[in-house]
């Protein structure tokens, strides 16, 4: 096998790990939302909230995340985002009024859009088409 194949086999398998974790954690919401009704006593609507600020995070993070890609690698923007996961994870873990909840969702939400390849692919795509028209094409 080729040097630059193994390589890129290497990149398909860290994405696959990290997307694994990522998305995993990050849409596992709905097996726990029983579980933290009970335990925290919050209303689905109160709960339901903490899903729509990871949501409105991830897609708010967008224009920044593309400009990080356009100026840092984007394995170094990507692995940042796994890191900012898992402190919003802790940080939830931590929080025990509501106050603070919706905010280490946002921080999730913002996390789980600079590591993975949401962003990532659109910014590529976005150069794809940028040098296809320049060319001619």
């Amino acid at each position: 096998m080729f040097k630059e194949t193994r390589q890129g086999w290497l990149v398909v398998g860290a994405l696959f790990v990290s997307l694994f974790f990522v998305w995993g954690a990050a849409n596992a919401g709905p097996v726990f939302f029983v579980p933290l009704l009970k335990e925290f006593g919050w209303s689905r609507e109160r709960l339901s909230t903490l899903f729509g600020a990871s949501a409105l995070a991830t897609g708010a993070s967008g224009p920044f995340i593309g400009w990080l890609l356009d100026r840092i690698e984007a394995r170094i923007v990507m692995v940042t985002g796994s890191v900012i996961c898992g402190a919003a994870f802790l940080l939830a873990s931590r929080v025990h009024s509501f106050g603070l909840m919706p905010s280490a969702y946002a921080v999730l939400g913002a996390g789980i859009g600079t590591a993975t390849v949401l962003h990532a692919g659109s910014a590529s795509a976005g150069r794809s088409a940028a040098s296809a028209g320049s060319s001619g094409r």
